[in-house]
């Protein structure tokens, strides 16, 4: 006779099943989450969920193995990893396993609200903003979650405050990571926190992924005054480019050859990125107006800083119109912006155009866009 139907509360289907050693609890895994039923009664026990897809990530097909003892449940993961949960959670009563899902609570409401960031659902995201601010991270890298979201959010100061305790934590192998946190310092204009930042990643650079390796590019060039500019685009331009982020990255290759003084190579790719990208474009612009101010070209670079403040100003470059949402690259935005406004207005107008100044530069090989 049939003992139970389990029915588990997702849309995907269970790609794997396995029974504990003792054959009291079973274990499904979908790719959105795992499930452990307790096989006497058909009580679902125990939900453990699987990581949140990402951009890169292919297909796969979800696993989940009990350990010997069955103390240990192994699921897998969309980018190839796999997680570890205490099996013995799913025999615990329930007073315990809600005492459990309480210490759970941050790790849930952080996946909402980046799903309904992701989705451009302001009302949730606002819910489950609200439920994380008063919980505190279990980890450097819900801190460094947590600061994201408050980023997009448009707060920088607590965006701030977030990366703050990630950077705590002595990590240095999260690029993305410590690019919102040098942009959410740079809009709270902690600039001395972001120069910090920028230093200790220079001083002690280790190996990250290769969207992080540009990631960190764009850390290290945020500012005009960036130190050794040409050394970070050299191991940027080392990594085969992503075909996921291959606009971000030509857009950050444009920014580090400004950086460097190489202005025509940064402004022929910035003009590429601006005709082909609508949403790199609103970093591109003003990136343009740099330059044209830097060349001295005071004309043309007061034409291109006016559209660009005109583009920045309609709600389809915040994010989609009246979503609330912050772009991820607001903070190059505004640092390009300010600083071609105070190159223009220091600089004396020159209709011949002539060619970019000398520039006393390390004499170093010049790396070329892969």
């Amino acid at each position: 006779k049939r003992l139970h139907h389990f029915k588990p509360e997702t849309p995907l289907p269970l790609f794997s099943l396995a029974f504990s050693p003792d054959g009291r609890r079973l274990a499904g895994g979908s790719r959105e989450k795992a499930v452990v039923w307790d096989v006497a009664t058909g009580e679902e026990v125990f939900t453990p969920m699987i990581d949140e897809r990402r951009p890169s990530d292919g297909g796969f097909n979800p696993q989940v193995v009990w350990s010997p003892d069955g103390s240990i449940l192994a699921t897998t993961n969309w980018d190839g990893s796999v997680a570890l949960w205490q099996g013995s959670a799913a025999a615990d009563t329930p007073a315990v396993r809600y005492a459990n899902a309480l210490n759970r609570r941050f790790a849930w409401h952080l996946r909402q609200a980046e799903r309904a960031i992701g989705n451009m659902r302001l009302a949730p995201a606002r819910f489950h903003r609200e439920r994380l601010e008063q919980l505190t991270p279990p980890d450097p890298t819900s801190w460094a979650r947590l600061g994201a979201i408050e980023l997009r959010m448009g707060d920088p100061r607590k965006a701030a405050a977030a990366f703050a305790h990630f950077l705590e934590s002595g990590e240095t192998d999260d690029g993305e990571a410590f690019l919102n946190a040098g942009r959410a310092f740079l809009l709270a204009s902690q600039v001395a926190a972001y120069k910090t930042l920028a230093a200790c990643f220079q001083a002690e650079h280790r190996p990250v992924s290769v969207h992080g390796t540009w990631a960190t590019l764009r850390l290290l060039t945020l500012l005009p005054d960036s130190p050794n500019p040409r050394r970070a685009l050299e191991r940027a331009l080392i990594e085969k480019p992503s075909t996921h982020h291959i606009d971000e990255q030509t857009l950050s290759t444009a920014i580090a050859y400004a950086r460097c003084g190489e202005f025509a190579r940064a402004q022929q790719l910035a003009r590429k990125i601006r005709e082909t990208s609508t949403s790199q474009a609103l970093v591109a612009r003003p990136l343009e107006a740099m330059i044209e101010a830097r060349l001295g070209h005071v004309a043309a670079a007061r034409v291109l800083l006016n559209t660009a403040r005109e583009q920045a100003a309609q709600p389809e470059f915040h994010a989609p119109p009246g979503s609330g949402f912050v772009p991820g690259e607001w903070a190059e935005m505004q640092v390009l912006l300010d600083e071609a406004a105070g190159v223009i207005a220091t600089a004396s107008p020159d209709p011949t155009r002539a060619s970019p100044p000398k520039l006393d530069l390390p004499a170093t090989g010049k790396p070329s866009l892969r």
